[in-house]
């Protein structure tokens, strides 16, 4: 009997260290990634991993504590699910932030179309859809002579940089191509295109980007197979840091140029597009972290967009100055591209 007692009382120790340090480990990962990240090339490798992968401990640790009858315990589950629903998934459950009083609104559409290997008609279909008065393409340097026919036949304005495509129902009354950006011995891609849009809130600067994708850096991290990986020492190795990081610091000097010049911006500013920057991004909050976002204010659920099928990640957004009001925002457009579409409806802020 005494023996039996022992190892009950056991037991109940290990549950509750569990019990308590799982919370505990979930708040560790949201400080971790919110503020390191970028800056240190693990966090950043997580920052891209499935954070849906965080709950697999909770209903063993449910489980655990109703064997051990420590109802007390009890309040670790809802303190480590809103954790993973909030801070990690990026849970939002907004009702949106408009007006319904006849103001002018703006409907605005951001897609990632992956070279239209979707099919450019099909592509189309979608945007069409949605009836976007601005529509923001990334990734369509490859085939696009069809798409770019049928947007012309419903927008007057369409004007196409390197991979981006911008077509406008309004005047796109400027555009601008930033200079290229020194990075180790070459010059890169800034990744964006500016223009000026006289649209229904008055001229918007809008600017279509799409920051360096961390894909190769993370393809290079997983190898054969991350318990290969381990298994062999790779993973924690030199090859792989000095990928990730070098991938990193390019897409951290992208978008430290975006955030720039949006911040020189004297108009109102919509910036959309692939961010390639997911929910959580320390690289984001510190330089885009000023503008609104559209699916944080007007969003429902989690908004992922990528990859297309069960996907994950929140990485295609559209975003504002303080002086435009996000009215609604949705994430569709089926099975045509590797990401999800992004839509906001827009008015201007009281």
């Amino acid at each position: 009997m005494k023996s039996s007692s022992r190892w009950a009382r056991h037991f109940v120790r290990v549950v509750r260290g569990l019990a308590i340090a799982y919370p505990l480990a979930l708040l560790g990962v949201v400080i971790a990634l919110r503020f390191i990240g970028e800056d240190w090339w693990a966090t950043t490798v997580g920052l891209y991993l499935p954070a849906v992968g965080y709950a697999l401990p909770l209903l063993p640790i449910a489980l655990l504590i109703a064997l051990s009858k420590e109802k007390r315990l009890f309040w670790t589950l809802p303190v480590a699910v809103a954790l993973l629903l909030f801070p990690l998934l990026g849970l939002s459950l907004s009702t949106g932030g408009g007006h319904d009083d006849g103001r002018p609104r703006w409907r605005v559409l951001s897609f990632n179309v992956n070279s239209g290997h979707g099919g450019q008609e099909l592509i189309e279909q979608e945007i069409s859809r949605h009836a976007p008065d601005l529509v923001l393409l990334q990734e369509s340097d490859f085939g696009r002579e069809k798409l770019l026919e049928l947007l012309k036949e419903k927008y007057p304005f369409v004007v196409v940089s390197t991979q981006f495509v911008t077509a406008s129902r309004h005047p796109i009354v400027e555009t601008t191509e930033p200079d290229r950006l020194p990075y180790g011995d070459k010059l890169r891609s800034p990744r964006f295109v500016r223009h000026v849009v006289e649209s229904p809130l008055g001229r918007v600067v809008v600017y279509n980007v799409h920051p360096l994708s961390p894909r190769e850096s993370l393809a290079a991290v997983r190898g054969q197979g991350l318990r290969e990986e381990l298994r062999s020492g790779r993973l924690l190795s030199g090859a792989n840091r000095r990928v990730v990081e070098d991938n990193v610091g390019l897409r951290r000097l992208q978008v430290e140029a975006i955030g720039r010049a949006v911040r020189a911006e004297t108009l109102p500013v919509v910036v959309g597009g692939d961010t390639n920057l997911p929910h959580g991004s320390a690289l984001f909050a510190r330089n885009w972290g000023q503008l609104r976002d559209g699916f944080a204010e007007a969003g429902n659920g989690f908004g992922f967009t990528f990859p297309n099928r069960l996907a994950f990640l929140r990485l295609d957004r559209i975003l504002a100055t303080e002086t435009l009001d996000f009215v609604s925002f949705e994430v569709d457009c089926g099975q045509v591209s590797d990401h999800r579409c992004v839509v906001a409806e827009l008015e201007k802020a009281d």
